[in-house]
């Protein structure tokens, strides 16, 4: 096998295990966090409940509804989106809701909303308790919507044939022209099926009623940029010379696709994740589009229409675009796949995980299949157009559940992976000024926990007594704290969010100047986690690593084979060495 050949089998051993695909995941709002947060039990009731979303929902397309113990419905008043930035719709939101006067009891949440940027659905259920223990709803998981996913895959169909099929028609310039033709009017087909696939989720959302959802946020403006460019491929693809607007087409179409899913709204803290989620679009779907390009052309026609010898020939050299392709989709999907998956946990747990793995499964006998093809062209020189059409229905396959996925919800939720830093345990213990200072929460999880302080002063005589114990947290005041007795101090905080935090404590004696200590705390999550069945532990950090690996392997590849190729070139006396008799093409 040669260099390059050999690169792309080191590549699909080692990518494959984390390669996304066809796609970037659509852009899910999930629900990160609530106050009253999941399975948290509230000593007051709260006078209003927020819902904090991943990303910018559609307000007019959002419901709630709060039910008792008994199932009867609770009155909820001036639902209204809360927002750093209300006319900024990538930014993170809020739902918030006034609640009635709640009695003793246990209630449950269910909401339902919309994201604004590819009007994608999703639902979840919670439960809290006031002054009454509840089980929470944990990770609530929606499922996808079947015509959602068909739809997804005739668009990414679609798509991948009208960016493949420029590289399969140069592949099979050797071949008769009903050949290319049948490419040719596959791609069209698909742009055009693609074109309907896209009409879908506006079709829905105005027969709905809901038409106006189209123009809150980003939605309308990205889908005319991606319908743009698949128009514009399919005018390119219908006769040869009209290289502009394949170009404009096939940039237009992947850029539109990547504003369409959550690459937007993470770019503010990682300016990268678009132009690496739109090459990987290009890459990927490109080359799973070229090897279907080329198994549409060579299926059903007789052998003698082709030129066997000049046809294996130019198979052969649809290695190299192919192994280029690969390493860029391996490459940038790796470095995107810590954002659908974020834990081993979430990918054994969840259905979206599951499916990614059956995925992955999936792409590694596409990649199988191509290296068995691409042995065959080099070793027997015939065309192996079983295994190529096999290789072609596995890429569907792959597209198919890609659509599935985007249809889905990532299985990025907080339950499923562990934070930076555990909660904290125990109290903290430290000498400020002449004091020693013990801080403690109870029970230290989201809701109402009660900060508790402990002072001493071990000098004798002391200098004078504690006059006041004042206590924030988070930046919140909590006022002054109500003396114990003994040195012991506790101030009630009724409304903790889970996660990392700084307590500041200033302690204040007559005639001496106050003491003032800040103690970072990490507040635990309202119900204690189940314990993890594989691993909890974020991947972000190994999968950027792997990416970075695989980039510089992949480069590395790709330089030494353009220096072998350099010295296969032919001398000017038009001589060639032993070496340059071996074949120059993977």
């Amino acid at each position: 096998m040669s260099l390059l050949g050999r690169a792309a089998a080191s590549l699909v051993l080692v990518g494959t295990a984390l390669l996304c695909g066809a796609a970037p995941a659509g852009a899910h709002a999930y629900l990160d966090h609530s106050n009253p947060a999941d399975g948290a039990t509230v000593a007051r009731a709260p006078d209003t409940l927020r819902l904090f979303f991943s990303e910018h929902v559609v307000l007019s397309a959002t419901t709630l509804q709060l039910f008792d113990a008994q199932e009867r419905r609770v009155p909820l008043a001036r639902l209204r989106l809360d927002s750093a930035n209300l006319d900024d719709t990538e930014a993170p939101a809020q739902i918030v809701a006034d609640l009635p006067d709640l009695p003793t009891g246990t209630y449950r949440l269910t909401w339902s909303t919309l994201s604004s940027d590819d009007l994608h659905r999703t639902s979840g259920v919670l439960a809290f308790g006031v002054r009454a223990a509840v089980a929470g709803g944990g990770v609530d998981e929606a499922d996808p919507d079947p015509l959602e996913a068909v739809a997804g895959a005739v668009l990414l169909g679609g798509m991948a044939l009208l960016l493949g099929a420029p590289l399969a028609l140069r592949t099979l310039r050797p071949a008769s022209p009903p050949v290319r033709r049948r490419i040719r009017r596959a791609a069209v087909l698909g742009g055009l099926l693609a074109i309907g696939a896209a009409l879908l989720g506006p079709v829905r959302e105005a027969l709905a009623g809901d038409a106006a959802v189209l123009l809150a946020g980003g939605y309308a403006g990205r889908w005319v940029v991606r319908t743009a460019g698949i128009a514009l491929l399919v005018h390119g693809i219908r006769a040869p010379g009209r290289h502009a607007s394949l170009v404009v087409g096939a940039a237009l179409a992947a850029a539109g696709q990547t504003l369409l899913g959550h690459a937007v709204a993470q770019s503010a803290g990682d300016p990268l994740r678009v132009p690496v989620t739109t090459v990987h679009l290009l890459a990927a779907l490109g080359w799973t589009g070229a090897v279907a390009g080329i198994a549409i052309g060579l299926a059903g026609r007789p052998r003698q229409s082709l030129p066997a010898a000049e046809l294996g020939a130019a198979l052969r050299g649809f290695a190299v675009p192919a192994a280029v392709g690969l390493a860029i989709a391996v490459v940038t999907g790796v470095w995107l796949a810590s954002d659908v998956v974020v834990s081993a946990d979430a990918a054994v747990l969840t259905s979206y995980g599951r499916t990614l793995l059956v995925k992955l499964a999936v792409v590694a006998a596409v990649c199988g299949l191509a290296l068995v093809n691409h042995r065959g062209l080099r070793r027997r020189g015939d065309v192996p157009r079983r295994t190529i059409t096999a290789e072609a229905v596995a890429v569907g396959g792959v597209i198919a559940l890609t659509a599935l996925l985007l249809a889905g919800q990532p299985a990025t939720e907080p339950q499923l992976a562990d934070a930076g830093t555990p909660p904290n345990r125990g109290p903290i213990a430290r000498q400020v000024g002449d004091l020693e200072e013990a801080l403690s929460l109870r029970p230290n999880r989201a809701g109402p926990s009660v900060v508790l302080v402990d002072l001493f002063d071990r000098r004798r005589p002391a200098p004078g007594p504690v006059s006041g114990v004042t206590i924030q947290v988070g930046g919140t005041d909590l006022g002054g704290a109500r003396p114990l007795g003994d040195g012991h101090w506790s101030a009630p905080a009724p409304d903790l969010p889970s996660g990392p935090t700084a307590i500041t404590v200033t302690v204040t004696r007559p005639g001496i100047d106050p003491v003032t200590a800040t103690y970072p705390w990490v507040v635990g999550p309202a119900t204690p986690p189940p314990s993890a069945v594989v691993s909890r532990t974020p991947l972000t950090p190994a999968v950027r690593l792997l990416a970075a690996t695989l980039a510089g392997v992949a480069a590395g590849f790709g330089l030494v084979a353009l220096r072998r190729r350099a010295r296969r070139a032919p001398a000017p006396d038009g001589s060639t060495s032993a070496r340059d008799e071996e074949p120059a093409l993977p």
